[in-house]
C-alpha cells in the first residue's frame, strides 16, 4: 500500500463507503419496490458532490506540500474524508435497518434516533 500513500488510502476508503451507500440504497429501493431513476440520479449527484469535496481537499493538501498554502490547510483533506465516511456509514446503517428491521432496536439505532425519523436519502 506504499504506492497510494496515506492520502490515497483515505480516498479509497471514502470511495468504498460511497459505493457501499449507493449499493445499499439501490438494494433497499428494490426491496421496497421503489426503484426510481430520478432518485438514483439525485443520489449520484450527491455522491459527485462528495467526490468533488474530496478533490478540493486533496488540492489543498497538494498546495500545502508545495508551500502555496499554510500548513493549517493540510487538515482539510482528512476532515473531508472523515465527514464523508461518517455520513456514508450512517446512511448505510439506515439502509440496513430498512432491510433488516431488527437492527432498528439496536443501541446504534437508538443513538442515531432512527426509530423516530424517516430518511429517504
Amino acid at each position: 500500500m506504499d504506492i497510494l500513500g496515506s492520502d490515497g488510502i483515505a480516498a479509497v476508503f471514502c470511495l468504498c463507503f460511497i459505493v457501499g451507500d449507493y449499493l445499499s440504497g439501490v438494494i433497499k429501493a428494490v426491496k421496497n419496490k421503489e426503484l426510481c431513476s430520478t432518485k438514483m440520479r439525485l443520489g449520484l449527484w450527491h455522491k459527485a458532490g462528495f467526490i468533488g469535496a474530496m478533490a478540493l481537499g486533496y488540492g489543498c493538501q497538494l498546495a500545502v506540500n508545495y508551500e502555496l498554502l499554510p500548513t493549517s490547510f493540510s487538515a482539510v483533506f482528512g476532515g473531508v474524508c472523515v465527514y464523508v465516511i461518517i455520513t456514508e456509514a450512517i446512511s448505510i446503517f439506515e439502509n440496513l435497518c430498512t432491510l433488516s428491521p431488527e437492527l432498528s432496536d439496536s443501541p446504534l439505532a437508538a443513538l442515531l434516533k432512527l426509530k423516530e425519523s424517516k430518511n429517504d436519502d
